[in-house]
């Protein structure tokens, strides 16, 4: 079967018939309908994020369960699953129903292969690394981990299903299910890509009086608009904290930094309001750090977090998430542009260029 294999770090995307073999104990055969490409892919791509070549990447997947491997009994074959990353089910968060916060996700997810180092692929007879973030979805048939995989109902088109996984309630979670008290009456969203639009959705469908959307491109900034912002601005020709004081009456009560963008963290958390809280979701390359005046971050009571898959249970949101869509609430298919298998290394320069939201591969 057709995969888009990273042979070395920075090289084009190369679409190869390989193989795959069967699925292991716990695992699904799946025949993948979509896939979206998220920045992370991208990063380690390019050298940015720990990866092992060659590689095949993606992490936002959806299609149809083919088989199943022993062990597996509540997933059929011609289930509809939408897939997200892997968690380990016994590390003390996992105990707790936290799978997001997962104590072995980093190691799980980027290892490129099953814990015992075999892999789903092959070319010519060599292993080719598989299992990114629990998928490699840039493949037309994958073998994917029981817990990866969320059922869904059929009467979601594959390009709106597949960014659910990850881009979308990486946004979305922190909003709609958030991990503080805090009251939320205003929201500043910094990055309006699929993760910044989809936590601006979510703020639209919980009802937040504020919700402001900070990004230097235009067109994003008008969707943002469209889709629940309130307030849009432009950071390259004004203040950012300066408006969303204005804006708010002092500043946001959360803020997002979705971005991943140098700096951008040091004004997302000087914009949130004393006793607020910052999340923070945009992804620097490993090794990238933060510094803060301790006396004014706790004068400010400021509460700061690391936002993974949306700080919430898969299992439970991505169907709240299909009924939103289903209701209108969250209409996805607004940040999708479609490419076939043949343009990934396009699709991929598109989302570099921030030309395209969300470009999914469809196979």
């Amino acid at each position: 079967m057709r995969a888009a294999v990273a042979a070395t770090i920075g090289a084009p995307l190369k679409v190869e018939e390989v193989e795959i073999g069967a699925p292991a104990a716990g695992e699904l055969r799946i025949d993948l309908a979509a896939s979206g490409i998220c920045h992370t892919d991208l990063s380690a791509r390019d050298g940015q994020f720990p990866a092992q070549f060659p590689i095949v990447l993606g992490h936002e997947g959806t299609g149809s369960v083919t088989a199943v491997g022993e062990g597996v009994d509540d997933v059929r074959i011609g289930d509809r699953v939408v897939l997200t990353i892997d968690h380990c089910g016994h590390c003390r968060s996992c105990d707790r129903g936290r799978y997001w916060a997962c104590a072995n996700a980093f190691g799980m997810n980027i290892a490129g292969g099953r814990p015992d180092g075999t892999t789903a692929f092959s070319l010519d007879g060599s292993p080719i690394h598989s299992h990114w973030f629990g998928q490699s979805s840039f493949a037309a048939t994958i073998l994917a981990p029981r817990s990866t995989a969320i059922v869904v109902a059929d009467d979601v088109p594959a390009e709106v299903a597949a960014p659910l996984g990850c881009g979308i309630i990486t946004g979305a979670g922190p909003v709609l299910h958030p991990q503080t008290t805090r009251p939320m009456d205003s929201l500043a969203v910094f990055g309006l890509g699929t993760v910044g639009l989809g936590a601006v959705m979510a703020a639209r469908i919980r009802g937040i009086d504020r919700v402001i959307g900070v990004d230097p491109v235009a067109s994003r900034r008008e969707l943002a608009l469209e889709l629940g912002a309130t307030d849009v601005i432009d950071p390259s020709a004004s203040d950012s904290v300066e408006e969303i004081q204005r804006i708010t009456g002092g500043g946001a009560d959360q803020t997002l930094e979705t971005s991943g963008a140098a700096g951008v963290l040091d004004v997302a958390m000087a914009a949130t309001i004393t006793g607020g809280h910052c999340g923070v979701i945009g992804a620097p390359p490993p090794g990238t750090a933060f510094t803060t005046d301790v006396t004014m971050f706790i004068a400010r009571n400021i509460s700061i977090s690391g936002v993974a898959i949306g700080d919430c249970d898969a299992n439970q949101v991505i169907p709240e998430l299909v009924d939103h869509w289903r209701n209108g609430d969250l209409p996805v298919e607004r940040l999708v542009t479609t490419f076939d298998m043949d343009a990934i290394n396009d699709a991929i320069a598109a989302a570099k260029s921030g030309r395209v939201i969300k470009p999914v591969i469809v196979f």
